[in-house]
């Protein structure tokens, strides 16, 4: 996403544009980080709604943004190919799916090939790991290293120790992760090696925020989060992963589907959305889709199945299906 898009290039918000600049907001940085000036919840919606509405110049824009050669791999072929190659630098990556299916995994997975060296196609960074859930446990990350270490050992390079390369900060609220998230993105010093932040996960609390406070006020605190995230991953060049929970969703009254949490205008705000999910026959192996992307043609993208091992997320080949069963 481009910050300094003049919100006067958004068609869709011509009715708002005279209100937006006498808030001072002449780009999409000024209006996000402003957000919470505006206390009408309807008139916040609908500028938040024409923002993400935007037409296909907008999104033609944000493609150019992602055109680094490097990407961050899973270092699987199968998930790599569906991903579109890897995730390329300065973007933001929401992975959506029920619970137990995979998404934590998936992100230690990436805190892990982000630090391989360029010669075997890694990226040779650091990781930052937000933890709002307390969920990351360290013996589970070392099972996880050790499987990416192998790749280095089939080639005979030299190993290393991957957690001393990961950041690991417990996040106790919406507030402290709009700090901590503040403070990232305005240091010029440390992390410049990073390569990769992670949020897992990024809703879990707001949606506890939800039935504690006004929706308006939660509506502003998630997308000054929006905002930092796409400032960082432009201004430090790198990926931002994100999990996301589930939400059951009511249709007309009539019938009820599973979607992504905080809704479509935080997911029109990422640049790619993989939807994580369990095989509806065979529990042991999930599917992986990229259900939205903007830096590829998505014609090319399909679904693919994977599984949870010792050494990590592997693709789901019939010698390690075998093993599972």
């Amino acid at each position: 996403m481009s910050l300094s898009q003049p919100l006067r290039s958004f068609p869709s918000l011509k009715d708002f544009y005279e209100l937006l600049e006498s808030y001072g907001c002449y780009t999409l940085e000024d209006a996000l980080d402003r957000i919470s000036i505006f206390k009408n919840k309807t008139e916040l919606s609908k500028i938040l709604n024409a923002i993400s509405n935007a037409p296909k110049p907008w999104k033609k824009s944000i493609t150019n943004n992602y055109t680094s050669p490097n990407t961050l791999k899973t270092f699987n072929s199968s998930l790599d190919n569906a991903l579109g190659g890897g995730f390329p630098l300065g973007c933001v990556i929401e992975v959506f799916g029920p619970g137990g299916v995979g998404k934590t995994q998936f992100a230690k997975q990436l805190c892990c090939t982000v630090q391989l060296p360029s010669r075997v196609g890694g990226l040779e960074g650091k990781a930052l790991y937000l933890d709002t859930e307390c969920s990351f446990y360290p013996k589970r990350f070392d099972e996880i290293a050790s499987g990416a270490m192998k790749v280095l050992i089939k080639q005979n390079i030299p190993t290393f120790s991957m957690s001393d390369n990961v950041y690991i900060r417990k996040i106790r609220s919406s507030q402290e992760l709009i700090d901590t998230l503040e403070s990232l993105t305005s240091s010029d010093e440390f992390f410049q090696d990073t390569r990769l932040l992670v949020v897992d996960s990024v809703t879990f609390h707001f949606r506890f925020q939800e039935k504690m406070e006004c929706s308006l006020s939660n509506t502003c605190q998630v997308f000054k989060v929006l905002s930092l995230l796409n400032r960082f991953a432009l201004k430090r060049k790198s990926v931002v992963l994100l999990t996301n929970q589930m939400t059951t969703q009511i249709i007309e009254g009539s019938y009820s589907v599973d979607t992504a949490a905080l809704g479509e205008n935080w997911s029109h705000s990422c640049a790619a959305k993989v939807h994580l999910d369990f095989h509806p026959k065979r529990r042991k192996i999930r599917s992986l889709q990229m259900v939205k992307c903007m830096y590829k043609d998505m014609k090319d993208m399909k679904t693919v199945h994977y599984c949870i091992t010792q050494d990590g997320i592997r693709d789901a080949s019939s010698k390690i299906i075998d093993k599972l069963y």
